[in-house]
């Protein structure tokens, strides 16, 4: 769930042309070249792409994954694992969790094998959502990291849910701007289908430990408030919108009940 930019420098072209020596693809690179660049004017669309797809037949299709998960030169194909590590990136760009180490095919490989190895399709993700949202899942509910830009606006919070000894978290999709009833749904299904919710809460829990603690110093309810909601400016800025950490402090300024709590039960030596 954050904005991020098409990886660079890598040349598609490169590999198309590889493909022309390939038996089994040869015939189709034409096509190829032609839906790829449906793809980027579309900006991804599962729908669009969904109504104009190449057809790729199993042979195509089974070369395609050979030269994907070889990742060669040979077939132009040496920057995947770059794109993979995204060393450059702090958290999954899909979910916001801070695991990375594998790729994102966003239109699934089992439905659109023509973009197997096309760099506008592979994200950056981590093991855990990648394998929620399943290979044969359809992409039309799902944001694109490359391509939506209100990606870079804040669109996820922490809800913190009573009783505050021992809450509870969840995910929550946010809107501070105007979006379509389109995308305020595929917003909502996206963080629905990308975002682990145990392991959402487990991190939540840490921090909330955490903030009980740091809740001791201050003499004040406003000075609490003012701290947190500091800390949600600064860590936002430093560190990007919607991964876990920002959402954390995020839906803690939009909590005064829970503000609220933590300044009443500050004292509490029962924390845990």
């Amino acid at each position: 769930m954050i904005k991020i930019q098409l990886p660079l420098p890598v040349s598609d072209a490169v590999a198309l042309s590889k493909m022309r020596k390939r038996t089994e693809l040869s015939n189709w690179v034409d096509q190829l070249n032609s839906a790829y660049l449906l793809y980027l004017t579309s900006f991804g669309s599962a729908t669009k792409l969904a109504a104009n797809k190449v057809g790729l037949d199993a042979t195509a299709s089974g070369r395609m994954e050979t030269c994907y998960r070889d990742e060669t030169i040979l077939d132009g194909l040496d920057w995947i694992s770059t794109v993979r590590a995204a060393k450059h990136i702090s958290a999954c760009p899909m979910c916001g969790g801070f695991s990375k180490g594998t790729l994102e095919h966003v239109l699934p490989k089992a439905d659109f094998p023509e973009f197997y190895v096309f760099s506008a399709n592979l994200v950056p993700s981590c093991q855990v959502c990648n394998g929620k949202r399943s290979n044969t899942a359809s992409a039309a509910g799902i944001l694109h990291p490359y391509f939506d830009a209100f990606l870079a606006g804040s669109i996820l919070e922490t809800q913190i849910i009573p009783p505050f000894e021992a809450p509870s978290f969840a995910p929550k999709a946010i809107c501070f701007f105007a979006l379509s009833d389109e995308t305020i749904s595929r917003l909502v299904n996206h963080t629905t289908r990308s975002i682990n919710v145990d392991e959402f809460s487990s991190y939540a829990e840490g921090r909330w430990r955490y903030i009980r603690e740091r809740a001791k110093r201050f003499k004040s309810k406003k000075a609490l408030t003012t701290d947190i909601s500091d800390t949600s400016v600064d860590y936002e800025k430093a560190n990007g919108c919607n991964n876990w950490e920002g959402a954390f402090w995020r839906g803690l300024k939009a909590s005064p009940s829970a503000i609220q709590w933590l300044f009443a039960n500050r004292n509490n030596a029962s924390l845990f």
